[in-house]
């Protein structure tokens, strides 16, 4: 038996690129080692070999359809894995065939850790082998690079695209019956996995993410800027997705800021996608900000606590490249009945605090810059009743900042606005 490992997935050169169609050349085995045996039975011959899934033993694939090709790249037989993964083809002339597959499975989510282990392969860091090579070629170019990675944080989180390469991937092998051996193996993988994750439902299971309310947000009008945070004080960051489920007849989505850097987002079946990396790998430590500010419009005031809900999809990545687990997220409940605000915005040198306060009170002013970091921190005092308060802001940058004012004993966040200072 020949072995070729690169025919599949637009591998140009190959012997069975050559002789198979562009249709035959899509079909995909999720990830397997084979084991191909040729035995002579009566002027006939006898091929049989097993399935598995990133050459794990442990992940046979059952029920998938194995399809023998002659030289020509026509089919002469089909047959069906059983729950070993274990297939054969009987009566077969003599001659050179190749093997090809192809199943309905589904496979494990891909996810950010999938992507980012692009951007370590592409810096040295980390080692593919063949079938993790083959896995991670999103578009079927015949190499793992930096346009894959964008495939798969821009086209296929957010916006839920298939891949160009097909749902599957594989290698083949070339059985030649006049060797009357073929002792080899074969490779494959679900098209984005790096880590050989079977899933054999098809589906994890669905999972929501703890979140709390430690504060609140008053809202003075239709529009608000919400913090979503987690418990992730110290760590390092180099990425993260976000997947958020909304009513879209109780909140729009207007706008989605990180003082992370750039984030990406998109909206699909009423569910919010967010995906933010750091390709240069510097990671971020995370402090006490927002992972991202989403600026909503309320359509309705009388929202649940639960206006958004973090689903499968989220995922924290830290700076080797691994899934941050034990997630707890945290966003602020929302509360309507006042009507703090700040102007003017845009501003130069000061602005106006006006604010609503059942009872005298301690206010905490933090004006965050557009990195995330804290430029200003002030205390002041309240009175009952609306009332007025100037703050300086001779000195500042021109730029865009966060003012969060939020209320000490009662922890209650009065003001959480995007300021402009020009």
């Amino acid at each position: 038996m020949n072995r070729n490992r690169n025919i599949m997935g637009g591998r140009k050169g190959s012997t069975f690129y050559n002789i198979v169609n562009a249709k035959i050349m899509k079909r995909i085995l999720l990830g397997l080692v084979l084991s191909i045996t040729v035995l002579l039975l009566n002027g006939q011959n006898y091929i049989d070999g097993t399935l598995l899934y990133h050459n794990n033993p442990e992940y046979p694939i059952p029920e998938a359809e194995a399809i023998l090709y002659n030289e020509a790249g026509q089919q002469v037989a089909t047959t069906i894995t059983s729950e070993e993964g274990y297939f054969a083809f009987e009566d077969v002339a003599d001659g050179v065939y190749t093997i090809g597959f192809s199943t309905d499975m589904e496979g494990g989510q891909v996810t950010l850790e999938d992507a980012l282990s692009i951007v370590f392969y592409m810096a040295g860091l980390i080692d593919y082998t063949e079938i993790q090579e083959l896995a991670m070629d999103i578009n079927g170019s015949g190499s793992v690079n930096m346009s894959d990675f964008t495939y798969i944080m821009i086209q296929h989180l957010l916006f839920g695209r298939p891949f160009p390469a097909g749902d599957w991937v594989f290698e083949d092998v070339e059985v030649n019956t006049n060797l009357r051996s073929g002792d080899g193996s074969i490779g494959g993988s679900r098209t984005g996995d790096s880590q050989g994750v079977l899933v054999p439902t098809g589906r994890e299971e669905v999972q929501e993410y703890e979140i709390i309310s430690p504060n609140q947000l008053i809202v003075s009008n239709d529009e608000v800027w919400i913090p979503v945070s987690a418990n992730l004080s110290g760590k390092s960051v180099l990425g993260f997705t976000l997947a958020m489920d909304f009513n879209p007849d109780q909140i729009e989505v207007r706008k989605v800021e990180s003082s992370f850097g750039e984030v990406n987002y998109n909206i699909i079946d009423n569910q919010l996608r967010i995906s933010w990396a750091d390709t240069e790998m510097k990671s971020a430590v995370v402090g006490d900000e927002a992972l991202v500010n989403i600026q909503v419009r309320l359509a309705d005031s009388d929202l649940s606590q639960e206006y958004f809900t973090i689903t499968n999809g989220t995922q924290i990545v830290d700076n080797n490249g691994v899934e941050i687990e034990n997630l707890v997220f945290e966003m602020p409940e929302l509360v309507f009945p006042t009507s703090s605000t700040v102007y003017p915005n845009p501003t130069t040198d000061f602005i106006n605090l006006i604010l609503s306060s059942e009872e005298a009170a301690w206010l905490d002013v933090k004006l965050y810059n557009a990195n995330g970091q804290l430029v200003l921190n002030e205390t002041m005092s309240t009175v009952k009743g609306k009332q007025t308060k100037q703050m300086n802001l001779t000195g500042q940058t021109p730029g865009v900042y966060q003012l969060i004012v939020k209320d000490i004993e009662q922890n209650i966040i009065l003001i959480n606005e995007k300021l402009v200072i020009k």
